[in-house]
């Protein structure tokens, strides 16, 4: 699909095995959006905030009750775009990667959807770096105009160690001790944060705790 990765999921981690391969077509029908259960539309929505996050004009589109072909249609022309400038993810494509190191964790430990997990991953990642008071103002806005009511994470003390050990076999590695994960700040400002195995354990913890 957009941005050509074709990769699967293994024992190891997820879409560690792959390639690119760029498509001939994408065609987006919206149509099926009906035939889809509760819980599949509102992974898609998930991933819809990620993108409100990354852009200011799509985040303005949501907020102004645009149709939601509309909104696809720029979440598609966002990614492409910024897909075609760093096919190989180098650099700017890294952008795309906002709330998956823990989501992507999230999504297999407790068997949710992805978009679900992504959108959890997102809050845990502003907060252990201290951006969650403007990441949760946002989100609220959004949800006043989204059909999106994300059930709670019941994260415990004794889900961190999995959730730790899944980050560290994601394609994200900067060495054997050290993840990097893109963290937002605002709309539109992401930072890259390297947490070490033992920080990132201590800062899970802190978060459950305050």
């Amino acid at each position: 699909s957009i941005g050509g990765k074709v990769a699967i999921n293994s024992r190891y981690g997820k879409n560690l095995i792959g390639s690119f391969h760029k498509p001939r077509f994408i065609g987006i029908a919206t149509e099926f959006l009906k035939t889809l259960e509760a819980r599949e539309l509102l992974s898609g929505y998930g991933e819809l905030i990620k993108y409100c996050f990354l852009s200011k004009e799509i985040f303005n589109m949501v907020t102004n009750d645009a149709s939601i072909d509309d909104i696809i249609s720029s979440c598609c022309e966002y990614k492409e775009s910024l897909t075609m400038r760093d096919y190989k993810e180098q650099g700017e494509r890294k952008l795309l990667n906002v709330g998956h190191t823990i989501g992507h964790a999230i999504e297999k430990h407790f068997k949710i959807p992805h978009g679900i997990a992504v959108y959890h991953g997102i809050i845990i990642e502003a907060a252990i770096t201290g951006n969650s008071k403007k990441i949760i103002e946002h989100s609220k806005k959004l949800e006043k105009h989204l059909p999106l009511e994300v059930p709670p994470l019941n994260l415990t003390k004794n889900d961190i160690s999995f959730i730790v050990n899944f980050c560290f076999k994601d394609k994200k590695l900067i060495s054997e001790n050290e993840v990097e994960m893109l963290v937002i700040q605002d709309i539109e400002a992401i930072k890259s944060k390297i947490f070490t195995r033992e920080a990132l354990e201590k800062a899970l913890y802190d978060f459950l705790e305050n």
